[in-house]
C-alpha cells in the first residue's frame, strides 16, 4: 500500500500540470491567509488579478509554450479555488 502511494506522489511530481495547478491554488491560498484580516478582499483582488493576468497577459504575451485557453483556464481555476477556499477555511 504505501509502495502505490510513493509511487503516486512520485508521478505526481513529474507532472506539470499538476504541478502548476498545486502552485496556482497554494499561492493564491497564501496571500488570502496571510492577510486574513480582509480575506474577503484579498480573495476578491486575487480573482481580479488572475483573470487579467491569465486572460489579458498570459494569452497574448506567454510564448514559451504557447498558452491555449484551456491552459489560461486552468490557472485561473487555481488562483480562484485557492483564494475562496482559504476564504472559507479563515472564516470558519
Amino acid at each position: 500500500m504505501i509502495n502505490k502511494i510513493i509511487q503516486w506522489i512520485s508521478a505526481f511530481g513529474q507532472s506539470i500540470q499538476a504541478v502548476a495547478a498545486v502552485a496556482h491554488v497554494f499561492a493564491a491560498g497564501y496571500f488570502v491567509f496571510l492577510f486574513r484580516g480582509h480575506a474577503f478582499w484579498v480573495a476578491v483582488g486575487v480573482t481580479v488579478y488572475a483573470a487579467l493576468k491569465e486572460y489579458g497577459y498570459d494569452a497574448h504575451y506567454e510564448m514559451n509554450p504557447p498558452q491555449t485557453m484551456t491552459d489560461n483556464t486552468e490557472d485561473f481555476a487555481g488562483y480562484v479555488a485557492g483564494a475562496w477556499i482559504t476564504y472559507l477555511i479563515v472564516r470558519l
